[in-house]
């Protein structure tokens, strides 16, 4: 519907040409480019959406999920990998998850011969696709010892002295104060006993690494 109604537009702009001044003729022209533009757009997305509903059409029915008893509650993404729509290789991809993650895992199955977790990732906006399918080979074990490697999620409390920065400036930091509220945030960048953080209000900090809360080991 979109593209007939651009295209519309287009014979319009087309027959209406030959009445204008130059001046008319430039602003016409630059609105024909953008209009032309925008449905180069909507075909790439018209052929994109053609394309993931043809994966999900050739893969009705061949998928047979068995549940496992639940293991960790997290694990640990060691490299950048998608959130699928759907346990399978070749599904939609709905999401990243970037390297340092911890995802919680809500559910273990056994997909054809393969384990994949239905997994939730950390939220500091909008949550949008931030429940998916990732394959349990392309996570770890979470443990202490991993810790030190998560950039997200981490939570300073409530009550935590903190350096206010801007988040393009973390260098320049004013005087330090306590936290009003709990804030969930990724870390942008560590230096010897501090820690720099952006956070979910769109706020950047700097804290003394002991006050930042991981996720548990459980």
């Amino acid at each position: 519907m979109k593209l007939f109604i651009i295209s519309v537009k287009l014979l319009l702009f087309s027959l209406f040409l030959s009445g204008c001044t130059s001046e008319d003729l430039e602003l016409l022209q630059n609105e024909r480019n953008q209009l032309e533009r925008r449905v180069q757009v909507l075909e790439q997305e018209v052929a994109e959406l053609s394309k993931n509903t043809q994966k999900l059409a050739n893969l009705n029915g061949t998928l047979t999920l068995s549940y496992l008893e639940k293991r960790e509650t997290y694990r640990f993404i060691p490299d950048e990998i998608v959130l699928q729509l759907i346990p399978h290789n070749d599904s939609i991809a709905i999401n990243k998850v970037n390297k340092g993650t911890v995802v919680e895992v809500f559910d273990y199955v056994d997909v054809n011969g393969e384990i994949w977790l239905y997994a939730g990732i950390p939220v500091f906006d909008n949550p949008v696709n931030m429940k998916g399918w990732i394959k349990e080979s392309d996570t770890q074990l979470y443990s202490l010892e991993k810790q030190a490697m998560v950039i997200q999620p981490v939570v300073i409390k409530k009550g935590t002295s903190v350096y206010k920065v801007e988040i393009s400036n973390q260098s320049e930091a004013v005087e330090p104060f306590l936290l009003e509220d709990e804030q969930i945030c990724f870390v942008s960048d560590r230096q010897g006993e501090h820690v720099a953080l952006g956070c979910a209000d769109d706020s950047s900090y700097i804290v003394h690494k002991h006050e930042i809360v991981y996720p548990d080991v459980k």
